[in-house]
Order: structure tokens, then C-alpha cells, then sequence
């Protein structure tokens, strides 16, 4: 079943994954590396103040979404959810409005902060039902709603780029129309299930004790991603910012759309298994989730670091690719480990309810890779601030790890990850040892022998039990061909 819900969201994944890599060819080409700069530095800062103050609402809801039906709340659940929104997107917009206007910032930043105000606050109301959609496993509504906010984002940025001079404040634009055409379909049917009923206090506090931890410990670990810009910012200029967050938008993007791919369908499996069937049955899919990680994950890690040189010269413009190439490695590195942390570790907190200890992991290595940062970047320059993120992240898993298995025991599965490593290990050879390093010919090739390696070793190897996956498919297509 598991591999079922996972196939069931490739769709939406392969279009956010070829939005991710529009993104990059892009706008690395359509911008100057300043202006990516400023544009990474909006994205994160607010990123991090959603993190901060809207993702406890969406965890809170997606977490008893279960409960609330199963008890008949429905409607009490979702208007609480949305009253809780509405209240933070007005008390956000005064704070950051403040902020802004208060901060000695130059006219075109101070307006590319306010595009990004705007798309904050859209996009955190879109969450309550996308989040919502998730957890009650409908697929083709998320899926839908997600690849036309994606693809209306990527396609009216590249156009207002062209065609005016909002230059970086063009992305926030666009997705803040993409955010507003969502919501004109999505709103009016979620709403009429909570417009009979009032918000609950008891609701919300629930929402708050489990979220509020949920909330602060994202936020840490995006800090701990994304400070780094911050200093490079700060000792480098906002152009080394433009080339460094290309380099990690280049290898992050695509191993975090592999982990978000499995986390789409594994974290509602776990919920459902846990509040329906008991510990067990969600330890069992718990496993599952791991051998699909190591299965899909761990091989795009090594392919991409193997690739790192002609994956460069053909995704990204000419003033970010030397850098890319050299990066590229050490950052698929943290992200396998920040993803490992993020969508399998974690679960083990969420299932048991224990969100309030995540804060508590995120927040040394967050510190130590502040620290790390300050003393690496004017020695190293950009190797600097990707070595401290790699430290940092190896420090967040292992904390992460150890805490989280007392109170849920996700496996560890060593044999799988034995056999996984050994299959990608043998794909990451085969592809590094093919000559060439730039062309869009040579990364097709590279990419064929890739797959040409890697698929007969991991069955021959039963990588995440992928023999009965493959058989199982072949026994549908049967069935369906002789129906």
C-alpha cells in the first residue's frame, strides 16, 4: 500500500521538480547574481518568519485531522484553523510592516520585502487547506492545487522579468497571483465545512501545544540552513549570496523533492496506522518509509554529487557556475542529512507527540553553525560556509536520532542502508568515471549510466524490497490488461 500513495504523488513532485530546475536555469540567467542575492535573502527571511508564526496552526491541524473526524469536529476543526490564521496574518503584517519601515533598508529591497509580505501571507492561508488535503490523503486535490501554484509562479516571473522592472521582486508577484488563483477554487469549499460552526478554544490550545514546538524547531533548522546566507551577505556582498544560494537551490531542491515525495504520503500513513491500528502498524509503515528513502534518495544523492560539474554548466548561468560545481557535493551531502532528520528522524517526535523536544535538538546545532559560519566564511569564503552547514547537520541527525528513539522506535534498517549504499556507491562510480564535464550531452549521458547501473544492482540487492514493488506493479498492469 505504502508504494501506492508513494506513486500516487509523483505527479505533483515531477512538477515541482521540473518548476525547481525552471527556477534555477532561469532566473540564474534572467538575473544578476546581486539581484538572485536579494531575492534569496526575501525568500529566506520569509520563509523563516512563516515558520515561525503560521506553521503551528498547519501542523496542528494536519496532526488531529484524524481525530477531528473521527469524533464528527470537522467543521470546529476548520474554523478554528482558519480564525487562528486570519488573526496572525494581521498581527504578522503590523510587526513585518513595522520592521521593515524601521530598518535602514534602500527603496528597492524595502519593496521586494513587501512583495514578500504579501506572498507570506497568501501562502499561509493556501497551507490550512493543502496541508488539510494531506492529511486526508486526497492526492489529486493537493497535487492539483500545488502544481498550478508551482507552474502559474515560475511561468508570470519569467514574464514580469522580461517585460518590467521589478527585476527580483518579479518571483514574489508572481506567486502571490499563484497563491490568489489557489485560493479562489480551494477557499470556498473548505469554508463551507467550517461555516456552521464557531473556533474552539480547547481546539486551538490543542493546535498551540503540539504546533508551537513543531513551529520553532522548522524555524531553528531553516535558520540553521539559511544564516548562513545572512553572513555570507554580511562578509561576502549579496552577489557571493547569489552564487551560494544557486549552488544549494541546485543540489538541495532536488534531494528535498525526493524527501517531501516520500513525506507526502509516508507522515499521514504513519497518523492514520497510529490513531487506527495502534504503535505496531505504525512502526511497520515507519519502515517502509525508510527503505523508500534509502531506495530514492540515496541514490540521487550520489548521482548528483557525481554530476555536480556538467549538471552546473547546463542548469545554471555562467557567473554562478564555477562555484556550483565545487559546491555542489558538500551541499547534497547536508541535504541527505537534513533530510534524513527532517522527514524520517522527526516523525519519531510527531508520532509521539513529543514536538516540544524538537525545538530543543534544532537548537545547538543551529548555534554551533552560527559560530561555525563566523569563523570559516572570512577564512574560506563560500567552502567555508558549506563545510560549517555539513558539520552542523551531521551534529542535528545524530542528536536528533538518539533522542527521538526513546520515546518512538523508527528502525534504523542497517542492512538496507548497507545495500543501498553499496548500489548507489556503484552508480556514483560508473557515473564519475565517464568523461566530460560540461554539455548538456555529457550530463544526459552520465544520467543514463546512472540509471543503467543502478536499477539492475539495487534489484539484484532487493534495495527496499523493490523486487516485490516491481512485482506487485506487473501484477496490476496484468490485471488491468486482462480486465
Amino acid at each position: 500500500m505504502f508504494w501506492r500513495h508513494i506513486l500516487g504523488y509523483l505527479p505533483v513532485n515531477a512538477i515541482q521538480g521540473a518548476v525547481a530546475f525552471g527556477t534555477i536555469i532561469l532566473f540564474t540567467r534572467l538575473l544578476l547574481p546581486e539581484e538572485y542575492g536579494r531575492y534569496a535573502l526575501v525568500l529566506a527571511t520569509t520563509q523563516l518568519v512563516q515558520m515561525s508564526c503560521f506553521t503551528w496552526v498547519h501542523a496542528g491541524m494536519a496532526r488531529f485531522y484524524e481525530t477531528a473526524r473521527g469524533e464528527g469536529r470537522l467543521g470546529e476543526h476548520f474554523a478554528t484553523g482558519y480564525a487562528a490564521v486570519a488573526v496572525l496574518c494581521l498581527a504578522v503584517a503590523a510587526v513585518y510592516a513595522g520592521a521593515v519601515e524601521l530598518a535602514d533598508l534602500p527603496a528597492a529591497v524595502r519593496s521586494v520585502m513587501y512583495f514578500g509580505l504579501a506572498v507570506l501571507l497568501l501562502r499561509s492561508v493556501l497551507m490550512v487547506g493543502l496541508e488539510t488535503h494531506r492529511a486526508a490523503r486526497n492526492v489529486r486535490l493537493f497535487g492539483t492545487l500545488e502544481s498550478v501554484y508551482s507552474v502559474i509562479g515560475l511561468g508570470v516571473a519569467v514574464v514580469l522579468i522580461l517585460t518590467t522592472d521589478l527585476r527580483e521582486a518579479a518571483p514574489f508577484v508572481a506567486l502571490a497571483a499563484a497563491a490568489l488563483v489557489c485560493l479562489a477554487f480551494d477557499l470556498p469549499a473548505v469554508v463551507r465545512i467550517a461555516r456552521p460552526t464557531t473556533p474552539s478554544i480547547p481546539e486551538l490550545k490543542r493546535f498551540f501545544a503540539y504546533g508551537l514546538p513543531v513551529s520553532m524547531s522548522l524555524a531553528l533548522e531553516f535558520a540553521l540552513a539559511a544564516a548562513d546566507r545572512y553572513l555570507i551577505g554580511w562578509y561576502l556582498g549579496e552577489a557571493a549570496v547569489g552564487v551560494y544560494a544557486a549552488s544549494y537551490a541546485l543540489a538541495s531542491r532536488i534531494v528535498g523533492i525526493i524527501f517531501i515525495w516520500i513525506a507526502m504520503a509516508g507522515l499521514p500513513l504513519m497518523i492514520a496506522a497510529l490513531e487506527r491500528e495502534g504503535r505496531e502498524a505504525a512502526v511497520e509503515v515507519s519502515r517502509r518509509n525508510a527503505e523508500m528513502i534509502v531506495l530514492l534518495a540515496f541514490p540521487a544523492a550520489a548521482g548528483l554529487a557525481a554530476i555536480a560539474a556538467p549538471l552546473a554548466s547546463v542548469m545554471v548561468g555562467a557567473e554562478f557556475r564555477a562555484s556550483a560545481s565545487t559546491l555542489v557535493p558538500w551541499i547534497v551531502l547536508a541535504a541527505l542529512m537534513n533530510g534524513l532528520m527532517a522527514h524520517y528522524v522527526h516523525n519519531a517526535f510527531i508520532l509521539s507527540r513529543r514536538t516540544d523536544l524538537m525545538a530543543w535538538m534544532a537548537a545547538p546545532p543551529t548555534v554551533l553553525n552560527v559560530v561555525l559560519n563566523i569563523l570559516l566564511i572570512p577564512r574560506m569564503g563560500l567552502p567555508g560556509a558549506v563545510i560549517a552547514t555539513v558539520i552542523s547537520y551531521a551534529v542535528a541527525l545524530v542528536l536528533a536520532t538518539w533522542v527521538g528513539r526513546r520515546f518512538f522506535p523508527i528502525p534504523l534498517i542497517p542492512g538496507t542502508v548497507v545495500r543501498g549504499g553499496i548500489a548507489a556507491g556503484a552508480m556514483g562510480a560508473a557515473v564519475w568515471l565517464i568523461p566530460g564535464e560540461t554539455g548538456v550531452a555529457v550530463l544526459l549521458l552520465k544520467i543514463a549510466a546512472g540509471i543503467v547501473v543502478y536499477v539492475p544492482v539495487a534489484l539484484a540487492l532487493d534495495v527496499g524490497g523493490c523486487r516485490g514493488m516491481v512485482a506487485g506493479l506487473r501484477g496490476r498492469l496484468a490485471a488491468r490488461g486482462t480486465g
